[in-house]
């Protein structure tokens, strides 16, 4: 029997993403990042938050936010000294939430 039109699309969806979801798993795969972006889940924090909560260095934990910031995962906004981030898409928040459920 035929492949169903829906199983197309979605195929067809699958391989046009999959290089974008490539990359987004990649950035997911580093215990660190991931520890980051389940803290940014929350909300926004700051460097000095994320630090504390990944227990690393500010300088290991520049190196990941910039690395996360030039994926497009995270946003930076500065106010006077701090720089605050957060997670740049819903659908992260989405997935992590996912990742939450099933594995925490």
């Amino acid at each position: 029997m035929g492949e169903s039109l829906l199983a197309k699309k979605d195929r067809a969806a699958l391989l046009k993403k999959s290089s974008e979801l490539s990359l987004l798993f990649g950035s997911l795969a580093h215990p660190v990042r991931l520890r980051v972006l389940c803290s940014l889940s929350e909300g926004e924090k700051s460097v000095t938050e994320l630090t504390d909560f990944c227990g690393i260095s500010q300088p290991a934990m520049s190196q990941f936010l910039a690395r996360m910031r030039e994926e497009g995962i995270v946003r930076s906004r500065k106010d006077g000294t701090r720089v605050f981030y957060s997670i740049t898409d819903a659908q992260m928040g989405r997935l992590l939430a996912a990742v939450r459920a099933i594995y925490c």
